[in-house]
C-alpha cells in the first residue's frame, strides 16, 4: 500500500487532517504508522497504525475510524523517532522507531 505524504485525510465522519510523515520498521523498512496532523486541534499530530487505513490514493487517505477515535490515538512525539534518508525511498520525509 502506498501512503502519500501531505495528503488530505478523512475519517468515517468527515475530514480530519493531513498526512505528515510515515513511520518505518527499521529492520524491514515496512511502513507501520502514519502521522496525521489534526485540523481541529492546531499542532497536534497523531500516530496512526496503518491498520486504520481503509484506502489511499495519491491525494487522499481514508481511515476506518471516527474523528473521536483519532483523537484517542497516541500523540506523535518527534523526540522518540530518528529521521532518516532511505535509498530508493520516494517520500519527502520519513521517520523510524529506533528500537522497534
Amino acid at each position: 500500500m502506498d501512503i502519500p505524504i501531505n495528503a488530505k485525510v478523512s475519517c468515517l465522519d468527515g475530514p480530519c487532517g493531513q498526512s505528515m510523515l510515515v513511520i518505518l520498521k527499521p529492520t524491514t523498512q515496512e511502513i507501520t504508522h502514519v502521522v496525521i496532523s489534526n485540523q481541529s486541534i492546531p499542532e497536534t499530530e497523531y500516530l496512526v497504525s496503518i491498520d486504520h487505513i481503509a484506502e489511499s490514493t495519491p491525494d487522499t487517505i481514508r481511515l476506518n475510524c471516527s474523528i473521536e477515535e483519532l483523537t484517542q490515538m497516541p500523540i506523535f512525539a518527534r523526540s522518540q523517532f530518528v529521521p532518516t534518508d532511505l535509498i530508493g525511498f520516494a517520500g519527502s520525509s520519513s521517520m523510524m522507531w529506533p528500537y522497534y
